[in-house]
């Protein structure tokens, strides 16, 4: 019962510590490289350059802390053999949370450390067949976050993840998703 007196004081006192308020961002992550591998024809294998994957979120706010839920979406055409032209899109739902440290007593300035976890789900359309998969994926994010103006805020991070389909089709194709990509996002807080 104390701790709660302790935690309506706290908010009363120091109102700028909590809820903050609802942030709502839009971003996208710059994967160079994307690996699709045949399990049974290792010289089949290839990679996939320039790969947007475009982000959407929605996180609560908590003072430095923020949490919420994200929805992330790629399309792309791709042609791994002359005569053949893959339609390849991937969307993930998901989780996140970070934290950002203060540069500045002002706070418009922080070093963001966070994590993102969800599902994914691919989907390959290659001439007439149509095939896909899900996993699970999980990220590490690192950079700096700024305010350009009040409420909008941007950020610029390093992405390190797992993501990982296959194998799927008759060939037994995997694709890799993994590694690293940069990541830029708008956030508006409400």
């Amino acid at each position: 019962r104390s701790f709660a007196y302790i935690l309506a004081l706290s908010i009363l006192i120091c109102p700028s510590v909590f809820a903050k308020g609802i942030k709502l961002g839009l971003g996208f992550d710059y994967a160079p490289i994307a690996k699709v591998k045949y399990v049974r024809n290792s010289e089949l294998n290839f990679e996939i350059f320039d790969n947007l994957i475009w982000q959407g979120k929605a996180t609560y706010d908590f003072g430095n802390f923020s949490a919420g839920a994200l929805f992330d979406y790629l399309s792309k055409t791709i042609h791994p053999q002359d005569y053949l032209t893959t339609d390849l899109s991937v969307w993930g739902i998901g989780a996140c949370a970070d934290y950002g440290y203060n540069m500045t007593e002002s706070g418009h300035a922080q070093l963001v450390g966070g994590i993102e976890t969800g599902y994914a789900r691919l989907h390959d359309k290659s001439g007439e067949s149509s095939v896909s998969d899900g996993s699970l994926w999980a990220a590490g994010v690192a950079g700096l976050r700024f305010m350009i103006v009040k409420n909008l805020w941007l950020e610029t991070d390093y992405k390190l993840s797992w993501m990982e389909f296959g194998p799927i089709s008759v060939r037994e194709k995997k694709y890799d998703l993994s590694g690293s990509s940069l990541k830029l996002a708008l956030d508006y807080q409400l």
